[in-house]
């Protein structure tokens, strides 16, 4: 019997794995398994299928799963050995990751938990974890004009609860009320991963995989994920790793504002690896990639919300006349001879 429960952040490459592991549970284990897609907002029945053939269902409605959202509203974002016990006997937790069509295997992919693992690991002792993390700026360059992580295209924000909890543990680094949307996402992913890395660094049966080693060595990572889980990376699975699982992101569409917005949680991505036990130190090189690439956009972030790049430009350009009277209504004194 092998489960298997892939967390991370949204953007993080969690569908990639998913697809990953429904190839290779279907080449070990031919239909004797199940297919978990993010179970705190999407219905189970619907996505008990190969990810490819499940893409349309995200614009339906009845696609969502109302019992997923109730609970993803109603269990604390984090949770701890402490914190957990009320949650313990919750039916919905419990259900989330067993089979229920009489498969004896499954795969589950959970973009909303990595603050709730130590309640999973407690209800499912005995299934194999994976953890995939991935640099804030990759992360929410491409979460940018598709959603937030705090659901608000679904359901009531969790941003509140979220500071609350936060604040309550006196671990929130940002002001509530004066953070702009990518800062608050770039807290998420931060918060986020380090609540996943302490608990994988904790737990003997996660496997924790940096998204940027494995897509630099593919088949060296198939494979090493493939032995953690006792399974065989065949050759065309591996190669399905080169086609695109789910949305992709072409290009930077992140403003000169908001990388410096997610600059303090960039540097703080390689103590997040290795916290989790992994050595990371290509944080340069995507800072440089993201320069290099930066255009000004059609907008940029501003005290409320979205300030127009036209009257940034003016603003600028206002400024340097007033540079200009100012140097010739005051020119620098002569120095002597």
């Amino acid at each position: 019997m092998m489960r298997v429960m892939i967390y991370g952040v949204g953007r993080s490459g969690t569908t990639m794995l998913y697809s990953l592991l429904q190839r290779l549970f279907h080449d070990q284990y031919g239909e004797n398994f199940e297919s978990v897609y993010e179970p705190f907002l999407w219905e189970r029945q619907v996505f008990d299928r190969p990810y490819a053939e499940t893409k349309q269902a995200f614009a339906y409605i009845n696609s969502l799963s109302a019992e997923g959202i109730y609970h993803h509203s109603r269990i604390p974002l984090f949770l701890s050995a402490k914190t957990m016990k009320p949650y313990l006997d919750n039916d919905y937790c419990r259900r989330i990751a067993n089979p229920q069509n009489g498969h004896d295997h499954l795969v589950a992919k959970l973009i909303r938990a990595n603050g709730r693992m130590p309640l999973f690991r407690a209800l499912f002792p005995e299934y194999k974890f994976v953890l995939i993390l991935r640099n804030p700026l990759d992360v929410v360059n491409s979460l940018k004009n598709k959603f937030s992580f705090f659901g608000d295209d679904f359901h009531r924000s969790d941003y509140r609860r979220f500071c609350k909890e936060l604040d309550l543990m006196d671990k929130l680094l940002i002001e509530p009320g004066e953070a702009n949307w990518v800062q608050r996402q770039a807290e998420y992913w931060y918060q986020m991963n380090a609540a996943a890395a302490a608990f994988a660094a904790g737990d003997d049966n996660t496997h924790v995989i940096v998204y940027e080693q494995f897509i630099a060595d593919k088949e060296r990572s198939a494979q090493e994920l493939a032995q953690f889980l006792s399974l065989s990376a065949g050759l065309d699975a591996i190669a399905s790793l080169d086609s695109a699982s789910g949305q992709t992101t072409p290009s930077v569409s992140l403003s000169e504002t908001e990388q410096r917005s997610i600059l303090p949680y960039h540097y703080l991505y390689q103590d997040l690896c290795q916290a989790a036990g992994k050595d990371f130190t290509e944080s340069d090189r995507i800072l440089d990639r993201y320069r290099s690439q930066c255009i000004e956009p059609d907008f940029d972030t501003g005290y409320d919300g979205m300030t127009a790049l036209a009257l940034k430009q003016t603003i600028r350009q206002q400024q340097t006349e007033i540079d200009q009277y100012r140097a010739e209504l005051n020119p620098p004194a002569k120095t002597g001879t």
